[in-house]
């Protein structure tokens, strides 16, 4: 009896359902890491461009903290809030459409019928 329990494997598999939810917050992170990371520019009427730095690195240089003022802190609480949809798509989706859950035997064991036929 103890043998047909080791032979055998339990495999649990997100449903489809689960799948397009965890895609759907794969690009969610993405998107998250996008906003957090990619740089900033302010593009006044007259003049030249301004680095405000990015989500994760505030500006250098003196005019670029006052002219960006919060727009990096803006960009954090954008690219945070991506990160939190992401992370219910991704539990709602497992809740929702739950796992599967299947047994099989392990590769090189015989089946259970083949003992059978074998004798």
């Amino acid at each position: 009896m103890s043998d047909t329990v080791d032979d055998r494997r339990t495999v649990v598999t997100l449903s489809v359902g689960a799948r397009v939810g965890a895609t759907i917050a794969l690009l969610l992170l993405v998107a998250a890491g996008y906003l957090f990371w990619s740089p900033i520019q302010l593009y006044p009427s007259e003049g030249f461009p301004i680095m405000c730095g990015s989500g994760a690195r505030i500006p250098g240089d003196d005019l670029g903290a006052v002219a960006c003022g919060k727009v990096n802190e803006i960009r954090q609480w954008q690219a945070g809030s991506l990160a939190v949809a992401a992370l219910v798509v991704a539990a709602g989706s497992l809740y929702a459409f739950g796992t599967h859950r299947r047994d099989e035997s392990l590769i090189g064991t015989d089946a259970p019928g083949e003992d059978a036929a074998q004798n």
